[in-house]
């Protein structure tokens, strides 16, 4: 197995294409997207329908989620992202940078959510990155979780709640 090299930044002067399901709450993100590109690239970033993503090795801004994008569902079921219904959550979003692609794509920008109805508010984030930040991405981890939080972070917390010797205890068995 080898390893590729860790994700730091992502220059978008390379090329750059966004994807995004063929519904309106997504074209419209998409266009928002792509007039924030088109004022720091000076070009147009395509917009593709992602069940016939053809990203010809450029970078890819990818909406959506895994039931909602055929791109982002081969993304999900190779664990590359797992945005679903249920992660981040209704109200909720996520935009990062996932830590490997599928061939022929560069790096993927997920604008990730759980409802189309939540993708504005993600792709007004992940604009104004490119607003401020220019054509060179720094590593993108931002996530607003949605209202079934709690069906992930209760385990969580309780887990941490235990010391550090409980936790080794309980999972270091044969």
């Amino acid at each position: 197995m080898t390893f590729r090299k860790p994700i730091h930044q992502t220059d978008l002067t390379a090329g750059v294409c966004i994807s995004a399901p063929d519904s309106e709450p997504y074209h419209a993100a998409a266009k928002r997207l792509q007039r924030a590109l088109k004022d720091v690239l000076s070009d147009s970033a395509e917009i593709l329908p992602d069940a016939r993503l053809d990203a010809g090795g450029r970078h890819v801004i990818a909406l959506g989620n895994m039931m909602d994008s055929a791109f982002l569902k081969t993304m999900y079921f190779r664990a590359y992202d797992l945005t679903d219904r249920v992660w981040p959550g209704p109200g909720g979003w996520a935009v990062r940078t996932a830590p490997d692609s599928i061939d022929d794509v560069g790096h993927v920008i997920v604008v990730g959510v759980s409802g189309a109805e939540d993708v504005s508010e993600a792709a007004d984030a992940l604009s104004r990155t490119i607003e401020s930040e220019g054509a060179v991405l720094p590593y993108q981890h931002r996530v607003t979780l949605g209202k079934w939080a709690d069906l992930y972070l209760k385990p969580a917390r309780e887990r941490l709640s235990q010391g550090d010797e409980t936790l080794e205890r309980e999972f270091t068995s044969g």
